[in-house]
């Protein structure tokens, strides 16, 4: 009997809800700081302060995005394989079936022959 497949997605089923509130909470708390920031009087040392940081976070949140992505195509790859695997040993299972009853057949025929005097 072949081995079944995996019904269950290999990440959990709320992991891109997860990730969703995490952007979101980010999201949020950017716009609030940035909102923040406008109320305060400008001052060139501040912008140029705000500016820097919100450089470093948009540098930030692209990391996260290419390495969610990496992590997506690593999900997609694990799972391909496994397929591959599962198909793999499902065609080795049904070859090992084939010859344990070619060797049933086989011993049977001996077994015969041995009573026959053979």
């Amino acid at each position: 009997m072949a081995p079944s497949l995996p019904n269950e997605p290999v990440l959990p089923a709320s992991w891109p809800q997860v990730l969703d509130r995490v952007l979101a909470s980010l999201h949020a708390a950017i716009t609030a700081a940035d909102e923040r920031e406008r109320e305060v009087a400008p001052d060139a040392a501040l912008e140029t302060e705000r500016q820097a940081r919100q450089a470093a976070l948009t540098k930030a949140m692209k990391q996260i995005d290419e390495r969610l992505i990496g992590l997506q195509n690593s999900a997609l790859q694990a799972e391909q394989c496994t397929l591959e695997l599962c198909t793999e040993l499902g065609a080795g299972a049904g070859a090992l079936h084939r010859w344990l009853a070619e060797a049933r057949s086989v011993d049977r025929t001996l077994a015969d022959g041995a009573e026959r005097g053979l």
